[in-house]
């Protein structure tokens, strides 16, 4: 963390913007529901993901989204 001093940060009651807004509520269609601490950090990894790539696909998620293994 001593990398992130001055840096902004955004909790998960404060991400916005059309990537979150989609994933969130996608989230509460399919009502996928977790503690809090599993919940953010599932969100805000698929927030970064789909702001960075638009269509990941499913090998790509597989081998590189939240839960995957580290290699």
């Amino acid at each position: 963390m001593a990398g992130d001093v001055g840096k902004r940060i955004v909790t998960i009651e404060a991400v916005s913007g059309k990537v979150a807004t989609a994933v969130v509520a996608a989230g509460q269609r399919l009502d996928v529901v977790q503690c809090g601490y599993c919940q953010s950090g599932q969100i805000r990894p698929a927030i970064d993901l789909l702001t960075q790539i638009k269509a990941p696909s499913d090998p790509w998620w597989a081998m590189r989204g939240p839960g995957a293994p580290k290699v």
